[in-house]
C-alpha cells in the first residue's frame, strides 16, 4: 500500500491510480494484472519510465490489459515532461501495481530521490 507519508510524486501516482480505477473497471476486465512500474528522470529532469509484467505466463486477456495500462502509464509520463511539474527533482521511483478486491492498488517498492539511501 501506500506510504502513511508519501513525496509529492507517490501522491501524484496514487492519484494517477484512482484514475485507473474509474477508467479501467476490474469487473469489465478479463486477465490479471501484476506489473511493476518504474520512473526515474534524467539529468535534464525529464521522466522515463519500464513496465514490466508480473504474471507468470500471461494469457492473451493479461497481455491486452497490460497493453492497455501500458499506454496509460506512456500517456502519463507524456504528460508529466509536458508539465514539467517534477522537473526540479531526482525522480528514482519503483511502484507494484496490481488487482486487488476489485480494485488496481500499488505499493510503493522504491521511492525517493536519486542518491538518497532509503532502500
Amino acid at each position: 500500500m501506500a506510504p502513511n507519508n508519501p513525496d509529492k510524486f507517490t501522491r501524484c501516482f496514487a492519484d494517477f491510480v484512482n484514475y485507473l480505477n474509474v477508467v479501467e473497471p476490474y469487473y469489465m476486465q478479463s486477465g490479471v494484472l501484476d506489473v511493476r512500474i518504474g520512473i526515474s528522470s534524467d539529468d535534464s529532469g525529464g521522466l522515463h519510465f519500464w513496465v514490466q509484467q508480473c504474471v507468470c505466463m500471461p494469457d492473451a486477456h493479461d497481455n491486452q490489459r497490460f497493453q492497455r495500462i501500458f499506454a496509460r502509464i506512456d500517456n502519463l509520463v507524456r504528460d508529466l515532461n509536458f508539465c514539467r511539474s517534477f522537473v526540479d527533482d531526482k525522480i528514482v521511483h519503483t511502484y507494484e501495481l496490481f488487482d486487488q478486491e476489485g480494485d488496481l492498488r500499488f505499493m510503493v517498492v522504491r521511492g525517493g530521490l536519486a542518491g538518497d539511501n532509503d532502500d
